[in-house]
């Protein structure tokens, strides 16, 4: 079996527990060829890029990047917000997809998402999220969890680049794909071509696992790796608010939900089933969770292939700057003469700096592609150059 080991997958997975997009701001108006006649509550503009769904929180008359989570129960807040949250009451045992974590619990704060108060009543928890910025090159400060989106109907459009809240799903949002609500999370029913029944998986939008689909309990990728009905690829260094964690990555033979059959995704072993928002960005998904439903629609990206790191690198963003922490031995990058600490500067001649790291971590999973990276090392600069395998 494979033993490189990539840093690939990233959860705020806050209570048992993007697709490429963040959005900073509310939109101005609907974008060209958006439904016409919806009750629209809120309405947040999309910019490709990134790995979350971020809208912008406020809080204390400040703006912040937060994900929208279904796979929180509730609101989580950096640590760093913490002084603006007063005085915590208690703690709370909180279960991620690697274990259990204790985390403070506060009083929940008048937050604001656009015009909707995130004063919900259910108190709110803070972890530090440090690991997660510099693993995704993004600035999230927190997520919008269950307690506030289960009250809610809200549309993931990836292809109109927006999220929209809404009064209701309206008549035409697509097939019904139905959602069991338990701990306050969603979950719903997947068939995997090898396994005797249906397994539950956790919908959950926070769950970035870059090129992947999701995350399938470590068993069943045991029995199905023996049936080799799934393919082996390589390990995944998985951030998440327990920390960090190895678990194997393996192309999965098929999956069927609700009649939509997708074959070849990549799926990351771990504690518990989850999919992430690489799988729903396949769709424009209308979450109407209260409702007990999802309903989908092909999106562009319906059959889209997952995608792998071919390059041998893992990068981080620290202090601002996409850092090489480890480099494969006898991988291309490694032959190209790519050493752990060298800063990226450049790739294919775009500066990297202030982006988010996925459009990087794409470019190095395209088959067959030449890659350029301009390195700084020592002080100074130099170029190199390799081919991705075929």
């Amino acid at each position: 079996m494979p033993s490189r080991t990539r840093l690939t997958a990233f959860s705020l997975a806050a209570a048992l527990t993007a697709t490429y997009w963040i959005s900073t701001r509310p939109a101005a108006g609907p974008p060209p060829g958006a439904p016409a006649g919806e009750a629209v509550v809120e309405r947040f503009t999309l910019a490709k890029g990134g790995l979350l769904l971020l809208v912008p929180v406020e809080l204390k008359g400040k703006t912040y990047p937060f994900a929208l989570d279904t796979g929180c129960s509730g609101c989580v807040y950096d640590s760093s917000l913490a002084p603006l949250l007063g005085e915590p009451v208690s703690t709370q045992e909180v279960r991620t997809a690697d274990g259990i974590v204790r985390m403070p619990l506060y009083p929940p704060p008048d937050a604001k998402l656009g015009g909707m108060s995130l004063k919900t009543g259910s108190p709110v928890v803070t972890s530090d999220l440090r690991r997660l910025r510099e693993g995704l090159g993004e600035e999230v400060y927190g997520c919008v969890g269950m307690d506030f989106l289960s009250r809610h109907v809200f549309r993931v459009d990836p292809d109109r680049e927006e999220v929209v809240f809404l009064r209701s799903p309206g008549p035409a949002a697509g097939d019904r794909l139905p959602v069991t609500i338990k701990g306050n999370v969603p979950f719903v029913s997947v068939k995997i071509a090898g396994l005797a029944g249906p397994e539950l998986f956790l919908v959950d939008t926070g769950a970035a696992s870059g090129g992947g689909t999701g995350l399938l309990r470590a068993e069943a990728f045991d029995v199905l790796v023996k049936q080799d009905k799934v393919k082996p690829i390589d390990t995944a260094l998985a951030v998440s608010l327990s920390g960090p964690s190895v678990r194997w990555r393996g192309r999965l033979a098929e999956m069927e939900l609700a009649g939509h059959r997708h074959a070849g995704v990549i799926f990351t072993a771990s504690g518990r089933n989850y999919l992430g928002l690489n799988y729903w960005s396949r769709y424009v998904a209308t979450f109407d969770l209260a409702g007990g439903a999802i309903y989908l629609k092909k999106g562009s990206r319906y059959d889209q292939a997952d995608t792998h790191d071919l390059s041998g690198l893992t990068v981080v963003r620290l202090a601002g700057r996409t850092t090489v922490v480890d480099v494969e031995a006898g991988s291309p990058a490694a032959l190209a003469g790519v050493r752990p600490r060298d800063v990226i500067v450049k790739a294919s001649g775009e500066r990297v700096e202030g982006l988010p790291l996925a459009p990087v971590r794409r470019s190095l999973a395209v088959r067959g592609a030449k890659v350029s990276l301009t390195l700084e090392r020592d002080g100074g600069e130099r170029e190199v150059s390799f081919k991705l395998p075929d």
